[in-house]
């Protein structure tokens, strides 16, 4: 994970991704003691979501304000997004740990 200040705030985990291929994927942010807890998961389209969260990350430093956005790199490929949901937290619900 690079979290120096000026620098973007990731994390990598192992994933095969397939071309040609539809995938879902979810992440939930927090606020949590002036941190973002950020967790995501990733799926193919048509299997059921995973119970559990794929990976988790704490962003020390936060945007506090502000819409969500979403934000892609590849050397040469297009990244394309598509039917993107925008919701509030799930009330009641604890983040993972």
């Amino acid at each position: 994970m690079e979290t120096s200040p000026g620098l973007a705030t990731h994390i990598a985990i192992p994933f095969t991704w397939k071309a040609d291929t539809w995938y879902r994927l979810k992440l939930q942010v927090q606020q949590e003691n002036g941190k973002a807890v950020c967790v995501g998961k990733a799926w193919l389209a048509s299997e059921k979501e995973p119970a559990a969260w794929s990976l988790k990350l704490v962003d020390e430093i936060p945007n506090t304000h502000g819409s969500p956005g979403l934000w892609g790199f590849s050397n040469d490929h297009e990244i394309y997004y598509n039917n993107i949901d925008v919701t509030p937290n799930p009330t009641g619900q604890a983040m993972a740990r």
